[in-house]
């Protein structure tokens, strides 16, 4: 008889991709594909190791996060969005090592939308008060001061910075958004840089301050996505498939839910470096498995709980996989002063290959942590 619990019971995984074995040359998974990693939402902070005022407490998508508190440091602050990832639909991580950076869970629905409730703690984590929509993240390089009289030229549009309006990166964001009418490019500051989004392609003509905004002039750019990379995504996201048929084929979870992502992950420019997840079970007797040839335990041992979920997942990773699949096409193709992508995406037979081998099982399932994280 299967013992169903209505309060199931949570296990949390998290895939590592470097450590202790690096298989960053070989893949890992990836819970989206190219596509939805080009329509991400994301938004960095521009304060650098940020300390929270007690009592400090943030509205994200009509959700509280916090109360956080002066000691919290910046894994913690991290953490405390992630508790209710959930309900937000958002996931935080860190950036850069000391920069605090927000991510929509569902890129192809999601939205980010930022208000404080107590305090000013947006302001602290260098975060701006509004809405983030859709737009292929572009991130500038290093920001020099713009002087009086520089120039950018945005998709035809030439925009001259006057007096101190572009010695900061928060004061150029805002300079460049007056233009948006004309440009279709929204600017917001991240870290000690630019971020632009747009829905299409943006084109930098020459201007005598296109370095100083970290860009190069008559140059288009769409994202930090390559072909290369968005190949590796889409590879990764057919393991992530992989390893939910695997769970799947001895029972049925009651919920997933992706916690975190860690890694210059925002565009999909390289693969994941951990992803963090749990899964609900009620039916917990149904969680064991029988080991097979080649395992390291004798062939016929049962496998419980934990052990039993580190296997499906380390199986799935040893597993090929192979279909069609509409990859992220980087090519841009520029006429004049307008940019845009003829086909953003090429239907393609894609192949993931295993991360590793029978024999080294033991080794993969290194990277791979399950915790018990309810017992409810």
């Amino acid at each position: 008889m299967s013992n169903y619990q209505s309060n199931p019971k949570y296990y949390q995984v998290t895939w590592t991709l470097n450590s202790p074995t690096d298989y960053s040359t070989v893949g890992g998974i990836s819970p989206f594909n190219s596509i939805q990693f080009f329509n991400t939402v994301a938004v960095t902070g521009t304060a650098a190791s940020p300390t929270l005022s007690n009592g400090d407490t943030i509205l994200l998508n009509n959700y509280v996060i916090g109360p956080f508190t002066s000691s919290d440091t910046l894994s913690i602050i991290a953490s405390r969005f992630n508790i209710m990832s959930q309900y937000t639909g958002v996931m935080a991580s860190i950036a850069n090592t000391n920069y605090l950076a927000l991510q929509s869970i569902n890129p192809t629905s999601g939205a980010i939308t930022l208000s404080n409730q107590s305090g000013t703690p947006l302001t602290t984590l260098g975060l701006q008060a509004t809405g983030f929509k859709k737009g292929s993240a572009i991130y500038g390089g290093s920001f020099t001061p713009l002087t009086n009289g520089q120039t950018v030229v945005i998709n035809g549009t030439t925009i001259t910075f006057t007096g101190s309006n572009g010695t900061t990166p928060t004061l150029a964001a805002a300079t460049l958004n007056t233009y948006y009418t004309l440009t279709g490019v929204n600017a917001v500051p991240y870290e000690s840089a630019i971020q632009l989004n747009s829905s299409a392609p943006v084109y930098f003509g020459t201007g005598t301050g296109t370095t100083s905004l970290g860009f190069t002039s008559n140059t288009a750019y769409g994202g930090g996505m390559t072909s290369a990379s968005a190949l590796a995504i889409e590879q990764a996201n057919m393991r992530w498939n992989g390893i939910l048929s695997s769970i799947e084929s001895i029972l049925t979870p009651s919920s997933y839910n992706l916690v975190n992502m860690t890694g210059a992950v925002t565009d999909g420019s390289v693969l994941p470096t951990t992803v963090t997840w749990t899964i609900g079970i009620n039916n917990i007797d149904n969680l064991y498995v029988t080991t097979l040839t080649g395992e390291p335990e004798t062939v016929g041992t049962q496998l419980y709980g934990i052990k039993a979920v580190t296997r499906l997942v380390s199986r799935a990773l040893l597993n090929t996989y192979s279909e069609n699949r509409n990859v992220f096409n980087n090519i841009i193709n520029v006429v004049g002063t307008d940019a845009a992508r003829g086909n953003p995406a090429t239907t393609t037979l894609v192949t993931a290959g295993p991360i590793d081998v029978i024999s080294n099982l033991a080794t993969l399932e290194g990277n791979i942590t399950t915790v018990l994280v309810s017992n409810a």
